[in-house]
């Protein structure tokens, strides 16, 4: 979503078969966070994505607690912890 040419909200689906959807590249502008527009923004898209679809799931790097919160007001749920790994060449 854009306001004057601006990005305040997005939110990337990753991927959608019908036993799930997955979220990411959530993004808040820093002038909206904390009013209540991402989680709006958040409740409306993922209300719209269970009807075509159940669960909706995203992964978020533990370490942000901002984020975890923010997906908890949002009605998300800690479902499984996992580890990434990155490999060399």
């Amino acid at each position: 979503m854009t306001e004057g040419g601006r990005l305040v909200f997005k939110a990337e689906v990753y991927a959608e078969t019908p036993q799930a959807v997955y979220l990411e590249g959530v993004y808040v502008a820093p002038e909206r966070r904390g009013g209540g527009y991402g989680l709006r923004c958040l409740s409306q898209l993922t209300r719209g994505l269970l009807r075509r679809s159940d669960p909706v799931c995203l992964l978020v790097n533990e370490l942000n607690v901002a984020a975890r919160a923010f997906y908890r007001k949002a009605g998300y749920r800690q479902r499984a912890v996992y580890d990434t790994i990155f490999l060399r060449k």
